[in-house]
């Protein structure tokens, strides 16, 4: 065997002794034996050795690459914190991705360019560190991963901007330290740390330039668990780009070679972080699509030609956050990176979170973003930063402004944290909806939410304005768990509104409950037993017809509001009786009448040729046959016919009355069986059958007011009375 690989697996043998490497079972074998210069055995030959030093070669690379103690024949890096091991890192991830196996990281290793994952493997520290407060990034004491100096190397890899032709500029190049370009990467237990001077307590002291962290290239179930991003990175901890597109080529690597593209063609879904820490970056993380504009065509610079625009349309569905901490820069000073600008929708400071990317899909919107106990907090002017997302929700997490901390602007002024310099703790836009929060700590204000958003607050910790939603709450029904069931508005001014479906059907403001237009003919109705109407003592039950009060009733009477100004029932709509205990008052006061004269004698000879008749109404022949009752009276039309004979008109005078009226119809309402979209299950609802059925025939009928006749034929007898006194009387005179 050559002599020169014996030494070379004797040493890796060494090596994995002293670091822990599982050597292997060794067991004596039945080999032939050698001798030495004195004729003595010796137990191996040093061809078995060798082999058995193979095997541990193999067995160190199923357990992975350890950056300090690689195979050989390369150069560990030195992870001290302190030598650059920059191009010994990229060397094992080489031998790494070769091999399958996983990237192990000792201790804390200096890198000042970028390190590029560009198959699925895992990242693997032996711990993040520690650190957690106002000083956390001065007195943070890193464990393993990599300490971030220099300035990175910028190129392109995004395509936020939409370009026509080649003229039309590029994304911003930006410098990444950890560029993720594969799917199921898995980062475990390391810290990105930037580096910076923390001696320098100047407010622009923002130490190595980088711009982002670490940077997921549109790929998808990209992993990290308990890993730090920490410093402050000029654009993002964690950014996920989420403009790629299946008709598009991946960007180059380092070495000019285009990225993998061989089974994620498009898109980020399955993202998820467990236990993460941001903070120091202008966003702790950034979700980042394709800036508004194009939809046409999109020239790319590495097809050198104009394709179909789908840039972003895969997504970035099911992202996933557990149990991490996100803050914005929040500098080591207390001053802001950046001043509000006062307009939340255009303001391009930082913070917490930020996510806005498209997707093909009907609200064109990334969407299913789901975040478990999590805090996002900043002195910045954002905390959470919401545009292209739908499908948002924030399950027991923590959002703060930290206004506890005396910050302070660029320019030296004091932070307010009002609403005109610090933007709540979610913003959103027209682009987002169906934003959800359960158990959420904050006081939340819906000054940045706009009410296009359909919003649910549910069980706020902390938060007078947070209680309210602004949609509906889906639910087959709402109970109290004990007394009063509470449904409340936000205040008086604020009515508690009913619908039915998308429609409002009623309301109840400070003034009362309200059927609204919707809502056709409602009925307030009992399925069973009395229906009781009631009203605080000494005050009315009131009726009214829009806005004007028709009549009420108080502890002692019926009585419309305004004086001689409606009917009880009409011509064509008649009560059948009207029971009293005594007679009916009528109005007589001389005050409120005129023209006052005697009844002539031309209107009582026409009276008098009236005839009293008897009858049985025809309805009620109709209903009991010849048990309907015999009734006494005038024939109304009798009285017009009379009266005309004697030159007058009857409907001058009120003992007669003529109305006529039209056809009358109402909506018929149909029971229809539907499935509930939200339970599945059916249900009997009512709806309009599209058809109107007639409930009162139009006619005509003639009416007289028996009180009126009554006392013309009084006048009558009078008159006769008289006449036969005065006869009387003249006969008398004559003897």
């Amino acid at each position: 065997m050559n002599r020169r690989n014996f030494i070379v697996n004797f040493l890796l043998w060494i090596l994995s002794f002293f670091y822990g490497y599982k050597l292997g079972h060794w067991e004596r074998q039945s080999l032939t034996p050698i001798e030495d210069s004195n004729g003595k055995e010796k137990p191996e030959k040093i061809e078995a050795l060798s082999e058995k030093l193979s095997d541990t070669d193999e067995d160190i690379k199923n357990r992975g690459i350890n950056i300090k103690y690689p195979p050989a024949p390369l150069i560990g890096a030195k992870v001290d914190g302190v030598a650059d091991d920059t191009n010994a890192i990229r060397a094992a991830f080489e031998l790494a991705e070769k091999n399958k196996t996983k990237i192990i990281i000792p201790g804390i290793s200096v890198i000042t360019g970028e390190i590029e994952v560009k198959v699925p493997m895992v990242i693997e520290g032996i711990g993040s560190g520690s650190g957690y407060g106002d000083n956390d990034l001065k007195d943070y004491r890193q464990i393993s991963g990599f300490l971030v100096k220099g300035t990175g190397k910028k190129r392109v890899l995004t395509r936020r901007k939409h370009r026509k032709n080649p003229l039309s500029s590029q994304d911003d190049p930006i410098s990444v330290a950890l560029n993720i370009q594969a799917e199921n990467v898995v980062l475990k237990d390391f810290t990105v740390f930037l580096d910076f001077d923390k001696k320098d307590n100047s407010p622009r002291n923002y130490g190595a330039k980088w711009d982002i962290g670490i940077f997921v290239g549109c790929r998808t179930h990209f992993y990290a668990h308990n890993v730090h991003v920490l410093g402050y990175f000029r654009q993002a901890g964690f950014y996920f780009d989420v403009t790629h597109a299946t008709n598009l080529p991946r960007f180059k690597d380092l070495n000019g070679n285009l990225y993998d593209n061989t089974n994620n063609v498009s898109g980020g879904d399955g993202c998820t972080l467990v236990k993460c820490f941001t903070r120091g970056a202008k966003w702790g993380i950034h979700v980042a699509g394709v800036l508004p504009g194009g939809n046409g065509t999109y020239y790319d610079e590495e097809l050198g030609k104009r394709v179909p625009d789908w840039r972003g349309a895969f997504g970035f569905s099911d992202f996933s956050m557990y149990s991490c901490s996100i803050y914005g820069t929040d500098h080591h000073s207390n001053f802001r990176r950046n001043s509000a600008s006062g307009d939340y929708l255009t303001d391009s400071a930082g913070g917490s979170m930020f996510i806005d990317a498209r997707a093909n899909n009907a609200n064109k919107s990334v969407q299913g973003i789901r975040f478990f106990s999590c805090r996002f907090a900043s002195i910045e002017p954002y905390r959470v930063k919401l545009d292209q997302a739908n499908r948002v929700m924030f399950y027991g997490c923590h959002i703060e402004k930290r206004s506890s901390i005396k910050a302070k602007n660029p320019n030296g002024s004091t932070v307010k944290f009002d609403n005109t310099d610090t933007y709540g703790l979610i913003t959103c836009t027209t682009n987002t909806n169906n934003l959800y929060a359960s158990g959420m700590t904050g006081n939340l204000s819906k000054e940045f939410i706009p009410s296009s958003v359909q919003f649910d607050n549910f069980a706020p910790i902390g938060d007078s304005d947070g209680a309210s939603t602004t949609r509906r709450m889906n639910a087959n029904g709402f109970g109290a768990v004990s007394g009063e069931l509470d449904l409340r508005s936000a205040d008086e001014s604020s009515a508690v509104r009913f619908l039915h479906g998308a429609s409002a059907a009623a309301l109840l403001d400070n003034k009362g409950l309200k059927f609204l237009e919707t809502l056709k003919n409602p009925t307030v109705a009992s399925t069973s037993g009395d229906l009781t109407i009631s009203s605080a003592s000494d005050s009315f039950i009131r009726f009214r017809s829009g806005t004007d009060s028709i009549a009420y009733f108080d502890n002692t009477a019926f009585k419309p509001t305004k004086d001689n100004s409606i009917n009880l029932g009409s011509s064509s709509q008649r009560f059948k009786q009207l029971y009293t205990s005594t007679g009916i008052i009528n109005t007589s006061d001389r005050n409120a009448k005129r023209d006052i004269k005697p009844i002539t004698d031309k209107v009582l000879d026409a009276w008098s040729k009236v005839e009293y008749s008897e009858f049985r109404f025809k309805d009620a022949v109709k209903e009991k046959g010849n048990k309907a009752r015999i009734h006494f009276g005038i024939i109304a039309q009798e009285i017009d016919e009379v009266f005309k004979s004697h030159g007058l008109n009857a409907l001058d005078y009120g003992i007669l009355c003529y109305d006529e009226w039209d056809d009358q119809y109402e909506e018929i309402i149909e029971k229809k069986t539907i499935i509930d979209k939200e339970t599945g299950e059916e249900k009997i609802v009512d709806v309009p059958a599209g058809r109107m059925r007639k409930v009162v025939s139009g006619g005509s009928m003639y009416s007289i007011r028996p009180d009126e006749c009554l006392m013309l034929e009084s006048a009558l007898i009078r008159r006769t009375q008289k006449q036969l006194q005065d006869r009387i009387s003249e006969i008398e005179g004559r003897k």
